[in-house]
Parts: C-alpha cells; structure tokens; sequence
C-alpha cells in the first residue's frame, strides 16, 4: 500500500488564480472541470466564504499525493487529480478538497 504525502503549502496558494499548464489547483477544479460549468469566480469566492469565514490568517493547508488511492485513478488519464487538507484554526473546522475526472 502507498502512503498519502503531504507537504503544507500557503494559503494563498489554495486561492491562486486556475492554471492552465501547471497542475491542477483548487481554482482551477472548481472553474474548469472537464465537461464544464457555469460557475464564475463570484461563485467560488461565495463558496470559500463559507467554508473559511474567516478568512485565510488561520488556515493550515496541505496538497497530498495522489497516488495512493483508486479515486484519483481517471483523473491521472488526463484532466489530473487534486487532494487538500483544510484546517482552520479560527473555527476548528477542517475540509478535504477532492478532485479526479476524465474525459
């Protein structure tokens, strides 16, 4: 069995703008899936703002490997694969980010 691996990444970088030609991030995910969506920026913003009301001082984010589990098995074809760990301090909660498709 392969172990996750995680490594923390900045909070900023949770939010950084989608990424055409790098690895998928969590904009990106959520903006462009693989048979798109009409969802906008306001509409990620919203989401986050209720996921993370605190705004981003007290989150400790990680970007895990995807390689361990057969979730992630279709994404790894084409489109890619995300997994994000989400802790906020401020309000103890704690969010898992998922993301695997293909076409």
């Amino acid at each position: 069995m392969i172990a996750a691996r995680g490594k923390q990444i900045d909070a900023g970088e949770l939010f950084a703008p989608a990424r055409e030609a790098e690895e998928l991030n969590y904009r990106g995910a959520f903006l462009h899936p693989p048979h798109g969506c009409r969802y906008t920026d306001a509409d990620f913003d919203r989401v986050n703002a209720a996921l993370f009301p605190n705004g981003t001082d007290g989150l400790e984010v990680y970007r895990w490997t995807t390689d361990w589990s057969d979730y992630f098995d279709d994404g790894h074809e084409w489109w890619g694969t995300l997994c994000l760990t989400v802790y906020d301090k401020s309000t103890g909660r704690f969010a898992v980010l998922l993301a695997s498709a293909t076409d």
